[in-house]
């Protein structure tokens, strides 16, 4: 489906007068469906310096980011309030469907009005104000977000009542509005107002100008809602045409969307999409399935088979792209859980753009069965690199964990936490360069937001970040933990805590966690380092590394700070090794000291 706006503003070649209507449909149900309808008018003023828009984009879109509805009023004491107006409403569209998909609505909308206040007001600066309310809704999935500033307002109409969703930021003397509080681009910052609020089918979303509110009652604007109309075009035509008889003394605008269909609660369009396919059976070299041919069986296992393939052209010849195709096996179909990781992993790989992040692709042609399709990374596991190289220079490690940070920071751009960083999901390639793959375990902040927590700890066992097993959520440095403790066994061979059982370590509190000095396992290792590495996969969250890339450095230099409060502790908690030594070497000599004195 292509994209669709709906755009009520005026220009100055118009009659003042514009509106139109445009409806997104679909033939799954179970998609976010909405209309809507717009009008707007000068009404007394010579100049319309009102605007707005809405837009429902193509179906994966609008699942990721929503529709959107937009009012915006230009404040007529700014020298440039309509294009203020019209800039606003415009770019924030715009620029908010350019927002990464996995960003929440509130992150990608505080972003976007923030940039777009920060243009206003500096244009303001240069060549007279450019300063206008906005009303913004977003509708996601079965929930509303709204975002205001200003004295222009958002309602909802639903089961026969009008409820006023938004307050107006205006100072009140008696019965009189004396100026705007708050509006878009009057200030360097900006303070936007922001609720959510549920989302049923048959809802009607109400965007108004002041113009419109100002002018009709309350009860008159439900009378309007209540009554029946050919089109949503017509509804805010007459709701605009009923303000302007009441002595509207401003532009007049109104935005009307109905919510035609909501998705079902807990819908994941990616695993819908994959559920409703079967499960292809086992496959041999040589079999086709869709538009690829197996040439090689790379993995299988009760849980997943992963094959070599190579695309197909429509007359079934090889086109000379090579692919990994991995599918579910049977057993598994039941197990909702893992379909969530399996529609997760594809999910991710489309989104990521990263050269250290194994990429994920729509399949070619029609897909008939349940599997993925992603990138062929030929190499070998960072597992199989430390058995070859079990204690690697200190540089040669740092520069493959360079790698893997630019990947996780990748990762962090879209609010994304991996959850099971491991060897074995390092790909490491023949000219040494690194791909980070398996997203099953991926958490987005859009999981987040929709409260989709999974309770249940994820990750490999010896990798797992400490908050996971004491139920609290995992964030970025969740895996920063996970990365220390790579590095670690990088470059002794061992890790930095005991191994320990699922079980014991499910039972253990963050006490319960002894980092073990690295120069246990590698004597060459400098204590500056070993100090770094502690920080870095400390059992406490807040007392670790902010950032990868602070990690890093002080994997190569000596943290002056870091190492003074290393040395402050015992010899024989920051060098056991050498504690033990020291240890012998001094019992050693008070023996041979006293075997002298006996022999004198």
């Amino acid at each position: 489906m292509n994209q669709e706006q709906h755009t009520a503003t005026a220009s100055p070649t118009s009659s003042n007068r514009v509106s139109n209507s445009e409806k997104a449909s679909s033939e799954a149900s179970n998609k976010l469906e909405a209309s809507f309808g717009g009008a707007s008018i000068s009404g007394p003023k010579p100049e319309n310096q009102d605007a707005c828009v809405a837009k429902i984009p193509e179906p994966w879109t609008r699942y990721y980011k929503g529709i959107v509805a937009i009012l915006a009023d230009g404040l007529s004491s700014a020298e440039h309030a309509k294009m203020a107006a019209q800039i606003s409403v415009t770019q924030f569209v715009e620029d908010y469907y350019a927002t990464p998909e996995s960003w929440s609505v509130n992150k990608s909308t505080a972003q976007v009005a923030k940039s777009l206040n920060n243009w206003l007001f500096q244009q303001g600066k240069q060549t007279g104000s450019y300063a206008c309310t906005l009303s913004t809704l977003i509708i996601k999935s079965r929930v509303a977000h709204l975002f205001h500033v200003g004295d222009s307002r958002i309602y909802r109409f639903r089961a026969g009542k009008l409820r006023q969703l938004t307050r107006d930021h205006v100072q009140i003397r008696g019965k009189q509005k004396n100026h705007l509080t708050r509006a878009m681009g009057v200030d360097s910052s900006l303070e936007l107002d922001y609720s959510t609020r549920t989302v049923e089918s048959g809802d009607i979303f109400m965007l108004t100008s002041d113009g419109v509110h100002d002018a009709l009652s309350e009860q008159q604007l439900l009378k309007l809602l209540q009554a029946k109309f050919a089109s949503l075009e017509e509804q805010a035509s007459a709701i605009v045409n009923a303000a302007e008889l009441a002595g509207s003394d401003d532009n007049i605008s109104a935005m009307l969307v109905n919510v035609d269909n909501v998705p079902e609660a807990e819908l994941d369009e990616s695993r819908a999409q994959l559920l409703h396919l079967p499960i292809p059976p086992v496959m041999s070299v040589g079999n086709k399935i869709d538009q690829y041919r197996v040439s090689e069986i790379l993995h299988t296992s009760p849980r997943s088979h992963v094959y070599l393939v190579e695309e197909l052209d429509k007359q079934g010849n090889s086109n000379g792209r090579v692919r990994i195709l991995k599918a579910p096996d049977a057993s598994m179909a039941d197990d909702q859980e893992y379909f969530a990781g399996f529609a997760r992993e594809e999910w991710v790989g489309r989104v990521v753009s990263n050269p250290y992040i194994m990429r994920t692709f729509e399949p070619i042609g029609t897909r008939r069965f349940r599997y993925l399709i992603a990138e062929y990374v030929p190499g070998i596991t960072l597992r199989q690199w430390m058995d070859k190289l079990p204690h690697p220079p200190i540089q040669q490690v740092v520069r493959m964990l360079e790698k893997l940070a630019k990947a996780l920071r990748a990762l962090r751009r879209y609010e994304m936490v991996h959850r099971d960083l491991k060897p074995e999901n390092i790909i490491i390639t023949a000219d040494d360069q690194l791909k980070l793959v398996d997203f099953g375990t991926v958490q987005s902040a859009e999981q987040l937001e929709q409260n989709e927590k999974n309770t249940t700890p994820v990750g490999s066992v010896q990798y797992i970040a400490p908050e996971y097993l004491v139920g609290e959520t995992g964030r970025h440095r969740s895996d920063i933990f996970s990365f220390a403790v790579i590095a670690y066994e990088m470059l002794s061979g061992n890790l930095p805590y005991k191994q320990a059982s699922r079980e014991q370590i499910a039972q253990r509190h963050y006490s319960d966690w002894h980092y073990q000095n690295i120069q246990h396992f590698r004597n060459d290792m400098p204590d500056w380092l070993d100090a770094a590495l502690e920080q870095g996969c400390h059992p406490k969250p807040q007392q670790r590394y902010q950032s990868l890339s602070e990690l890093i450095h002080d994997l190569q230099h000596a943290n002056p700070k870091l190492k003074a409060s290393y040395q402050a502790k015992p010899l024989i908690e920051r060098n056991p090794v050498r504690f033990w030594q020291s240890t012998t070497l001094f019992l050693l000599v008070v023996v041979i000291w006293q075997w002298a004195s006996q022999l004198s």
